[in-house]
């Protein structure tokens, strides 16, 4: 029912009864409506707050798994075969392991490893190349469009199966 076009026949007449309540009863159904939309943006804005929330508690626990991450994958760096030695790594070389973990491989591509961590291909090569200078990594093979097929030594999954 479009109030303004009645609105407009009407002006300059008198009301009688039936017009009246022709008006009455559309502005009742507007009266009603809003009084749904008004209950309906309430509803809307508690669920929105509860969303909140549990954004809120979502962010927490993952700051908290990272922070438990962090720890552990040094602390899988840091141990090795004997307990005297120290494997004291860049965090480029932590990146890399930390992506192995994640990843959960025992092999990969040297350009998938670029591809996957986005450091750059100069910082990841070096830090490949310390990795493998510290017995954590051998290279198998290489394979033309994805680079050298590295492998984990025996020394980082003893390190690795000694934390988890």
């Amino acid at each position: 029912m479009d109030i303004g076009k009645l609105l407009s026949d009407l002006k300059g007449k008198v009301l009688d009864a039936s017009h009246f309540d022709l008006l009455r009863h559309a502005y009742d159904l507007q009266e009603q409506n809003i009084v749904q939309l008004k209950s309906n943006n309430a509803a809307l804005k508690e669920s929105n707050d509860l969303l909140k929330d549990k954004l809120s508690s979502y962010v927490k626990k993952i700051e908290d798994l990272e922070e438990e991450n962090s720890k552990l994958t040094k602390q899988v760096i840091s141990q090795s075969n004997s307990k005297s030695e120290k494997i004291v790594l860049s965090d480029s070389a932590i990146a890399v392991l930390k992506k192995i973990v994640q990843e959960d491989v025992t092999d990969f591509y040297q350009n998938a490893i670029i591809d996957v961590l986005g450091m750059g291909r100069i910082a990841t090569q070096a830090a490949l190349d310390e990795l493998s200078e510290k017995g954590l990594i051998d290279c198998m093979s290489a394979r033309p469009g994805y680079g050298l097929h590295y492998h984990l030594t025996s020394k980082a999954k003893k390190a690795l199966t000694s934390v988890v």
